[in-house]
């Protein structure tokens, strides 16, 4: 079976990683109080991931266009094949969204952004009330993307048992 090229793996599990950590780290900060002294921390990793997170997703998208990309097997229903593409246009699509809605956020809200202590140029103007909608954008998006990995995993395990096919492979 045809492998995605060596670098969009790498990425592939990288981005997978802090994503899913990204995920649990911001529901933990989420419900720690004002007062808490860990607060100032956590807020300031999960931005700077986040922002790590958007580099690695443009380098990803730009990788992809220009590479090569294995076909999915013949024996896939070309339903499956559908939903396959669909599922990787909107893991993207998240990722991409949450960090820049993020991003936007604090940038839009006067908060500024450090990454790894380097303090990210502000660029975006001061607007409360945009600011507010990339919240809610930021704090809704995890639960789809949540549900939307399980199917991912879900999909992977299907093929290997019903299938026999290690659609694994592809990305390992």
């Amino acid at each position: 079976m045809d492998k995605y090229p060596l670098l969009l793996r790498i990425l592939h599990w990288v981005v997978a990683i802090l994503a899913i950590a990204m995920i649990i780290v911001g529901l933990y900060m989420a419900e720690l109080r004002d007062e808490d002294p860990s607060r100032a921390t956590f807020y300031s990793y999960h931005k700077s991931t986040g922002v790590l997170i958007l580099v690695l997703m443009i380098f990803r998208v730009v990788i992809r266009v220009f590479s090569y990309i294995p076909p999915l097997p013949a024996k896939f229903l070309l339903i499956e094949k559908l939903f396959a593409k669909l599922g990787h246009y909107l893991l993207y699509l998240f990722l991409l969204t949450a960090a820049i809605s993020g991003f936007s956020m604090s940038m839009l809200s006067g908060k500024g952004i450090l990454f790894f202590g380097y303090k990210v140029p502000d660029f975006l103007p001061l607007d409360k009330a945009t600011a507010g909608l990339m919240h809610t954008i930021h704090v809704t998006l995890p639960s789809f993307f949540i549900a939307l990995i399980i199917l991912h995993i879900c999909a992977t395990i299907y093929h290997y048992i019903k299938q026999k096919v290690n659609i694994l492979n592809r990305i390992i």
